[in-house]
């Protein structure tokens, strides 16, 4: 069972208790960016290059929280698969600005290794 398995359970579990889902909404600001609808910017702990990073319950290391959020409101993510930003905000959670794709398709996406 992969990483991304494991905490999609564990998201299950909690989520029948709305632990995360108010985890969530506690820890955002709605911001606009100029995108087609506002960013929910997470406003908790930051890592690297600006995406936001939680700790569920103490269960995992720090986790990505876009790929938490993602999870929780449309679908356990495909194994190696990664998660874009379509509004470019790093820290935004909002669903309909996450999209998955694989990891080949995001770096073309993003000009990083451009081979046919």
């Amino acid at each position: 069972m992969t990483a991304d398995e494991i905490l999609a359970i564990t998201i299950h579990e909690f989520t029948e208790q709305d632990y995360v889902f108010k985890y969530l909404i506690n820890n955002i600001a709605i911001l606009d960016y100029d995108y087609i609808t506002p960013c929910w910017c997470w406003q908790g702990n930051l890592r690297g290059k600006g995406y936001g990073m939680c700790n569920l319950h103490g269960r995992f290391h720090q986790k990505p929280i876009h790929r938490v959020a993602f999870i929780l409101w449309k679908h356990p993510i495909e194994e190696g698969n990664q998660i874009h930003h379509l509004c470019r905000t790093k820290s935004c959670i909002n669903p309909d600005h996450l999209e998955e794709m694989t990891v080949q398709q995001h770096h073309i996406l993003h000009g990083e290794g451009n081979e046919p």
